[in-house]
């Protein structure tokens, strides 16, 4: 049977294609590893992709663009983890693809109120949406904390991030915070997005059946319309001073949803929408995010490529 020299050349083809079109839309300078790696990818909680990402790609970053790194934390990566190219070693890829965008981010041990909001708000229009996004930092020891460090590339150049105000988002919500003491709706000094939580829980009836703006925007008008029942506020003591000035006339609003909307809204809390080029420069830890496609490279790997 002759042997037919079209499918190699077809598959050939495909392979310098990809290369192409990979080395193009790379926001950074890049070389092509000498050789192919065939990678499984499957990272479920980051969205990832069903298909194989055929080349294992690096690149030389240049001094003026700001280092962005993931951390994975290490019981994702062992024996039977969700990083790993064979689940049964513990071992991690050197390079992975993802595309954060198609999958759903839930917050952490909390219900996603916070997300929700933030994600269906007006005054976060045009911010990538952190349900839909990669939770990045500019830190690189803040990053080792979760186990093996990746330096984050984003495939295009210009990709919107999202820059917090600090180093983790529980903490970057400061105007929020001022303002539910301003207004007493705690009696307690709120410092996180955690105890932020409580309060929606425990104090304005919410749970995790709110799953949408419109059903928490439900919830927190039940909330304001049941502070006159007297059953209904006897017990919730750390609600008691705003519930005392809402009767006596002095709060200035009745829609607590919208007002707890505004006062988490990015201006006010000091969150900043950056496009990742050579401008982009940060000169402390601070998470950052973004709703784009990218690659991880294993820092120490890109490291010992870089000696």
């Amino acid at each position: 049977m002759p042997f037919n020299i079209g499918l190699p050349l077809i598959w050939l083809a495909n392979e310098v294609l990809f290369l192409l079109r990979v080395c193009n839309r790379l926001s950074q300078p890049m070389y092509v590893l000498p050789y192919l790696l065939y990678i499984n990818i499957w990272l479920p909680p980051l969205s990832l992709t069903s298909h194989k990402l055929k080349t294992c790609v690096f690149y030389v970053p240049s001094y003026k663009m700001q280092p962005i790194y993931r951390g994975l934390r290490s019981d994702r990566n062992k024996k039977g983890g969700r990083y790993t190219k064979d689940k049964y070693q513990d071992t991690y890829e050197e390079c992975l693809y993802i595309n954060p965008s198609i999958h759903e981010r839930k917050a952490s041990n909390i219900p996603n109120h916070y997300l929700i909001i933030i994600d269906g708000s007006k005054y976060w229009k045009g911010f990538p949406k952190r349900s839909q996004s990669i939770i990045c930092s500019t830190g690189f020891d803040y990053a080792q904390i979760y186990s093996e460090v990746y330096r984050v590339i984003p495939l295009e150049n210009n990709t919107n991030f999202v820059v917090n105000p600090t180093g983790d988002v529980f903490t970057s919500f400061g105007y929020l915070f001022e303002q539910l003491i301003k207004y007493k709706l705690c009696n307690y000094v709120i410092r996180s997005l955690r105890e932020f939580s409580e309060l929606l829980t425990n104090e304005f009836g919410l749970n995790y059946t709110h799953k949408t703006v419109s059903e928490i925007e439900i919830g927190m008008a039940k909330f304001m319309s049941n502070i006159q029942d007297e059953k209904f506020t006897e017990n919730r003591y750390k609600v008691r001073w705003f519930i005392e000035k809402y009767l006596d006339g002095d709060i200035p609003w009745d829609n607590l949803y919208d007002e707890i909307d505004r006062w988490m809204s990015p201006r006010l809390n000091g969150f900043e929408k950056i496009k990742y080029n050579s401008e982009f420069k940060i000169n402390n830890e601070r998470e950052v995010y973004t709703d784009a496609e990218y690659i991880l490279v294993l820092e120490s790997k890109l490291q010992e490529y870089l000696k």
